[in-house]
């Protein structure tokens, strides 16, 4: 390089700083013009610094002629529709997927059949096409699991969590508990004696259909999950901490311990956990915050909503509403709990949505081995991505 070139090039945290301003897409772009560029832009140090600076928006799946559609959304007034995401790289043997959970980014999804048994088993990062298939868990007999995932910032590690309970005619088996490490590539068994017993981790209504109902908070994962007593049942909230791979148990509060958690949502907001609660007989929906992390006494009932029908809550968004979905009638509602008032989104696009979470586009899995089929051949990266506006990112 003359002296001429190098007095002109521009300093490398100065080129950090316009780099993470621009679209993802642009970025990626930028990696094949040299490898000087190239390596900047893979460095863990410039994706991290580009995930902190990302905003954040709501992650949609929604129906539409017999296919998935995930969607990126403004968490505006309008939900005004960012990205769309379409002949994605992967099929679902089951008919459509579960999904587990997202964070910086990833999307961790599981193809379950109605037996219960896994068929793959996915982390993908739609903003920049790629996606990875995980080894799949020790498989086992009829039984029933739930799954978690999330991110341990302590050891920059992705984990996926398996919880199995498996019951023959004949006898009941010990449950297993079980955890893929990203950084490791295998699986693992944790021991894991629960204090109050054996307990069921799907509701009998939903058992082998991949059933999942967790939340990622404060580097912890949590899922309703409950024990069958004599005469009714014990409800409590299932925890893993991330960081050193452990379980545990957070009691609910006396009114919610014995409800079917089939009609219980776990959440969070506000730097709180939170449990949602929908009473058929008075058809509302009971909002609660656990105001102390793992203090039984400190779970407080804020808000009471009506509601028409049966309406199950996706997600808290970050004005205070709760975007919640009507069974029966395709309807997606955001409710403010404050007022009870409610606005329709169907006229939007948003019928037969199920599912929605933050989400923010990232760079994650940008270094990773891409997926692998059943043949041991690198699948094709065919994903089309439209636009109905500028990249947020």
């Amino acid at each position: 390089m003359t002296e001429s070139a190098k007095k002109n090039r521009v300093p490398e945290d100065v080129m950090m700083d316009i780099l993470i301003a621009l679209p993802i897409k642009s970025i990626l772009r930028f990696r094949c013009l040299s490898k000087s560029w190239n390596s900047l832009i893979t460095d863990k140090n410039f994706i991290n610094a580009y995930l902190a600076q990302a905003k954040p928006l709501l992650l949609l799946r929604r129906w539409q002629d017999r296919q998935e559609l995930y969607s990126l959304h403004l968490d505006n007034e309008s939900l005004d529709r960012s990205l769309q995401f379409q002949n994605l790289p992967f099929r679902s043997e089951a008919g459509c997927f579960d999904i587990i959970g997202s964070c910086n980014g990833v999307v961790c999804l599981s193809d379950i059949d109605h037996q219960g048994r896994t068929k793959s088993l996915i982390l993908w990062n739609p903003t920049i096409r790629k996606h990875l298939n995980l080894p799949l868990p020790k498989l086992c007999g009829p039984h029933s699991a739930t799954w978690g995932f999330g991110f341990d910032l302590s050891s920059d590690d992705y984990k996926v969590v398996r919880v199995v309970r498996q019951v023959s005619s004949k006898r009941e088996f010990p449950m297993e508990f079980q955890v893929f490490s990203l950084k490791r590539r295998s699986w693992e068994r944790i021991n894991y004696r629960p204090a109050l017993g054996p307990f069921c981790v799907a509701p009998e209504a939903c058992k082998n259909s991949g059933y999942c109902n967790q939340v990622a908070f404060n580097g912890i994962l949590h899922w309703l999950v409950y024990r069958e007593e004599t005469d009714s049942r014990h409800s409590f909230v299932l925890s893993f901490d991330l960081s050193n791979d452990k379980f545990g148990e957070i009691m609910l509060p006396q009114r919610l311990a014995r409800v079917d958690i089939f009609w219980m949502v776990i959440s969070e907001f506000d730097d709180s956990l939170a449990a949602l609660f929908y009473r058929r007989d008075a058809k509302s929906v009971d909002v609660w915050f656990m105001r102390e992390y793992g203090v039984r006494n400190s779970w407080d009932r804020l808000y009471r909503i009506q509601v028409d029908g049966f309406t199950r809550a996706m997600v808290f968004r970050k004005n205070g509403e709760i975007l919640m979905t009507k069974h029966g009638s395709d309807e997606v509602v955001s409710c403010n709990p404050r007022t009870q008032a409610s606005r329709n989104f169907g006229n939007l696009g948003l019928r037969r949505c199920d599912h929605a979470e933050y989400f923010v586009q990232s760079l994650s899995l940008l270094n990773e081995s891409n997926g692998i089929d059943s043949r041991g051949k690198k699948k094709k990266q065919k994903v089309r991505i439209t636009s109905n506006l500028n990249d947020p990112a």
